[in-house]
């Protein structure tokens, strides 16, 4: 304390306003670096899920073509298909013979 006394008035005064300005400036400074990395991250969350959804809409008309395409192809052979009348009833004959 012997340092603050050979500061005049007007010096310590304004000392004890600077000192802690900087301060809180000094941890201003530092949220803001943590907030701006945080909007980074979610700013490429964002650009994930994006895709992701994206990505899920391609595998859901790349499933229905599948199921389409085994729909007709069961339809010309009932080999790959389930037996019944919607999928052709020509292959229901074989299978008693296939399993013997």
């Amino acid at each position: 304390m012997n340092i603050i006394r050979k500061f005049k008035v007007h010096s310590r005064i304004l000392l004890l306003v600077l000192l802690p300005s900087v301060v809180i400036a000094l941890f201003s400074i530092n949220f803001l670096v943590v907030a701006l990395e945080e909007r980074a991250v979610l700013d490429d969350l964002k650009l994930l899920m994006s895709l992701s959804e994206e990505a899920g809409d391609l595998l859901q008309y790349i499933q229905d073509e599948r199921d389409l395409s085994n729909g007709f192809l069961a339809k010309e052979n009932n080999i790959t298909g389930p037996v019944g009348s919607a999928f052709g009833s020509e292959g229901n004959a074989y299978k008693t013979d296939l399993t013997q």
